[in-house]
């Protein structure tokens, strides 16, 4: 939940191997890998890590392989669609809103973004959202510092 909160889909994180997990950066990679491909070309970004996840993840990931699945339970064909129903269990014991479910997480963020005045194109790169604007398209995006300063804000 702590990583869906990220703005990260759950095909994402599910999909995740020990190597897309960056210590020193505290970040996680989300990029194609040998569990998963990406919705798109945009879902391709690096992510900062709030403390919490950050210490969940270290956890999962010391001491094995960087092409081992980080979430062993679910990194496989489908794991998502476990990992959903799973965390779904969870969810329905604080939330019985039918509407409400794990991406929601994902427009709680967005609007967490919207609320704190972060530009609309970091909004955009967070969230892996493409940008269609041919000025977005130059120069290498936003620096992972700047990106937790404002993700920062929503944790």
């Amino acid at each position: 939940e702590a990583l869906c909160a990220t703005g990260a889909r759950l095909s994402e994180v599910c999909g995740m191997e020990c190597g897309d997990m960056n210590l020193q950066d505290r970040a996680i990679h989300i990029k194609p890998n040998s569990i998963r491909t990406l919705k798109t070309v945009g879902s391709e970004r690096t992510i900062p890590l709030s403390d919490v996840a950050f210490d969940l993840l270290f956890k999962l990931k010391h001491g094995r392989e960087d092409s081992a699945p980080l979430f062993v339970r679910y990194g496989r064909l489908n794991g998502n669609t476990a990992a959903s129903a799973a965390l779904m269990k969870s969810v329905r014991k604080v939330i019985a809103e039918k509407k409400k479910g794990i991406h929601s997480l994902r427009h709680r963020k967005a609007d967490q973004l919207r609320q704190i005045e972060a530009p609309e194109e970091l909004r955009k790169a967070i969230l892996g959202h493409s940008n269609r604007e041919v000025a977005a398209r130059y120069g290498d995006g936003f620096s992972l510092d700047v990106i937790r300063k404002w993700l920062s804000k929503t944790w």
